[in-house]
């Protein structure tokens, strides 16, 4: 048990001796790892020299333990650590600032999020710069969504977006509806949804009508968690529209919804010619229905 802060300090400057000074490098990082677990900054000078061991697999468990800590005074270290050679150290270091959270690492991670030759490493970068939570990654972060060739980069930028709720980035994410990968579409629609912004609802009314029907799908899937006047008002018009997946979709929306002046026209679709649409009719049917008995 340790006794004092003398104690502890001195357990601390026995591994900080270790990680520096250690011939194994296995050693060296598990005396890194052991740092972690002391949460204040005692020990970040050491570690901010020890992010230039000589061994990847130090340098890697120096970064993850500083972000641990979180220590601010780690920032510049981790910056200058975006330049290493080694993409897990890259990695590690993006996920160290991203848990920081300062602002003032926002600009070595948009560059990282452009230019890293390593898509893991891209993918990372998006991922921190959701959590900075600040306004200047919105640009970056919308090119990387667009732009960006790996499919996991584009789904962890629209992830990241989803920490922007002042509505900034709702017209980009509208158009990577259209993405070709499905896993950016399910990603990008869950954001648009769970951002509940009323400013998006016309353009998805849009999108619930386009041609390709895992795009309108995806417009149906935010649509039902944005509940307003406007919302409900288009779905109900999409029902006789005359594509039909259009028809589809919207009824899976407004049972979603739970939209009881809906149940006419959705009796109706039982009718439809398209198979699809009257099964979607039937599930919605039944949503509503359960919808209003719970609420009553």
């Amino acid at each position: 048990m340790i006794q004092n802060c003398t104690d502890y300090e001195s357990i601390i400057d026995t591994f900080c001796k270790v990680l520096l000074n250690d011939a194994s490098p296995a050693v060296r990082a598990r005396a890194a790892a052991f740092l972690a677990k002391f949460t204040d900054a005692y020990a970040v000078p050491t570690l901010l020299k020890a992010l230039f061991d000589a061994d990847s697999n130090v340098r890697t468990a120096v970064a993850e333990t500083l972000g641990k800590v979180r220590a601010e005074a780690a920032i510049p270290g981790l910056l200058k650590t975006l330049e290493d050679s080694n993409p897990n150290v890259r990695s590690q270091a993006v996920q160290a600032l991203g848990q920081i959270g300062s602002v003032a690492a926002a600009e070595g991670l948009l560059k990282i999020l452009q230019a890293d030759p390593v898509f893991q490493v891209r993918a990372v970068a998006a991922e921190a710069l959701g959590k900075l939570s600040h306004s200047s990654a919105i640009t970056g972060l919308l090119k990387a969504l667009h732009e960006d060739q790996d499919a996991q980069v584009r789904v962890n930028a629209a992830f990241a977006l989803g920490h922007f709720d002042d509505g900034t980035a709702i017209s980009g994410l509208l158009l990577a509806l259209e993405d070709p990968d499905s896993n950016v579409r399910e990603q990008t629609a869950s954001v648009i949804g769970n951002l509940k912004s009323p400013a998006s609802v016309p353009g998805l009314l849009e999108t619930l009508e386009h041609m390709n029907p895992e795009v309108s799908y995806g417009a149906a899937i935010a649509l039902s968690q944005i509940p307003s006047d406007l919302t409900i008002s288009g779905l109900r018009r999409a029902l006789h529209h005359l594509i039909p997946h259009v028809r589809e979709h919207a009824a899976m929306a407004l049972g979603k919804l739970g939209d009881t002046a809906s149940l006419p026209t959705l009796m109706e679709l039982l009718e439809d010619p398209d198979n699809l649409v009257r099964y979607s009719a039937i599930k919605a049917l039944g949503d509503v229905v359960m919808t209003s008995r719970s609420v009553a």
